[in-house]
């Protein structure tokens, strides 16, 4: 099933529903109700990057997974992965 995302019309809100921390990786879960979408479901993974010669941190990396159960019963997911500051 493929939807199409060139022009995302949907809006909604989500609720954080559980924070993990391991090592460098914090990990939060989102879900919420998106228009024109149904349930959207969320893992982000956030790692810092050490700044070497500096005091904190400033960036990292983000990775993690969508999946939407569509109003009509339909299931899509990605993976998606980035970069913070």
């Amino acid at each position: 099933m493929n939807i199409d995302l060139s022009n995302p019309d949907g809006q909604g809100i989500f609720a954080i529903t559980a924070i993990q921390h391991k090592g460098q990786v914090m990990t939060a879960h989102m879900e919420g109700k998106v228009e024109g979408y149904g349930l959207v479901r969320l893992t982000h993974d956030y790692e810092h990057i050490s700044n070497v010669g500096h005091d904190g941190r400033s960036g990292g990396t983000v990775s993690g997974t969508a999946e939407a159960i569509l109003d009509n019963g339909g299931v899509v997911s990605t993976p998606h992965m980035g970069t913070f500051t």
